[in-house]
């Protein structure tokens, strides 16, 4: 019995992520790939409480036609976000799992003054438009994913501890009850000239970009602004974040013209020729109507804690590519890590601390 609902659990997100892949009308025999993971945690800071731990393995699609219809649904879609008749750019496709606890991991009891036991098990897909002269990117997202007992969050930090560090996590019998959650997302960044660099003799540029991002659905329902500066060289237009569970990480199409000069001619060598490197600083503030991890289920009762409603990152991040490693295979690797300081994100009579986590990703580009 517990199996057989275990399996009924994944109908609605089976039903609904053939729908979504339909109607982005990707066809796998065409465009180039690339493939990164995730590694997010706080152990990077020493702690383990709040957003503890999240992995996320995605594949990135380029289209390989740019005339190529993206699909009904985001094509209706752009007519009322302002990318309509743009090009098509990269898709992403996203499988990962979160997890949430309070501080004190060792506590079987409810811990109500603290923040829930939550994990989810998620899909998420994201198509990226680019506007004619490279400044404007716009990014339609959509999330399913299951939250409870079938977020296998519980098994996975267990044997995490078992294996690392000896403390076995005892309250997750207390997590956030089962639901299947959605959310859809778009975002739009924008290239900001005047706080932009561009030298004529080839070296290090300076990007800025603005952005907004607006989110609805169970999982989350927010607003967010923020900016982020790139440093490196033969940068894109629209630079975009470093990495992270929550970033669209493309690397643009670098033979946009800009108005200064020619970025094609120009390499991104850092220091030996065999090594390209980048860094960025970012910062973001959210309005958050809701979030699950904390706000809990929609549709049942269960643990909760009371959600803030301004919520800020600022994030710093290191890039190096390795673009002799190109293979017939692969196209060449990279390393990324970010670090994340996030604000208090819900109130207690107990303390509540900002948090610092670190996030590490290895992969491919095209």
């Amino acid at each position: 019995m517990r199996s057989n609902i275990f399996w009924m659990s994944f109908v609605p997100i089976i039903v609904a992520l053939s729908t979504f892949s339909i109607s982005v009308g990707a066809k796998p025999s065409q465009g180039e790939f690339a493939g990164n993971f995730t590694f997010e945690n706080d152990l990077f800071f020493n702690t383990d409480r709040y957003y503890t731990d999240g992995v996320q393995f995605e594949v990135k699609r380029r289209w390989a036609d740019p005339a190529e219809d993206p699909g009904t649904l985001l094509t209706s879609a752009c007519k009322y976000l302002g990318c309509e008749g743009q090009t098509p750019d990269v898709s992403h496709y996203k499988i990962g799992q979160l997890m949430y606890t309070p501080q004190r991991l060792w506590i079987h009891e409810p811990q109500p003054a603290d923040r829930p036991w939550a994990g989810m098990l998620y899909y998420a897909q994201d198509a990226s438009f680019l506007n004619h002269d490279g400044s404007v990117l716009t990014t339609i997202s959509g999330q399913i994913g299951i939250t409870g007992p079938y977020s296998y969050a519980a098994q996975t930090q267990k044997w995490i501890h078992r294996a690392f560090s000896g403390t076995t996590p005892r309250g997750w019998s207390n997590q956030i009850g089962g639901e299947i959650g959605l959310m859809a997302t778009v975002e739009r960044r924008s290239s900001v000239g005047a706080f932009s660099y561009n030298p004529h003799s080839g070296g290090a540029q300076v990007r800025a970009t603005s952005h907004w991002r607006i989110a609805v659905g169970n999982i989350m329902t927010y607003a967010g602004a923020g900016l982020t500066f790139v440093v490196g060289k033969n940068l894109s237009l629209v630079a975009e974040r470093g990495p992270g569970l929550d970033t669209k990480d493309n690397r643009l199409k670098v033979q946009i013209e800009n108005k200064l000069d020619s970025i094609t001619t120009r390499s991104r060598s850092c220091l030996v020729e065999w090594l390209e490197c980048s860094a960025s600083a970012s910062i973001e503030a959210r309005l958050m109507a809701r979030n699950i991890f904390l706000d809990g289920t929609l549709f049942r009762d269960g643990p909760s804690v009371e959600s803030r409603l301004l919520v800020a990152d600022a994030s710093l991040t290191g890039r190096l590519d390795f673009p002799l490693t190109r293979s017939s295979m692969t196209g060449p690797w990279f390393a990324q890590f970010r670090v994340t300081r996030r604000t208090p994100e819900f109130k207690s009579t107990t303390p509540v601390h900002s948090q610092s986590f670190g996030a590490l990703t290895i992969g491919t580009e095209f």
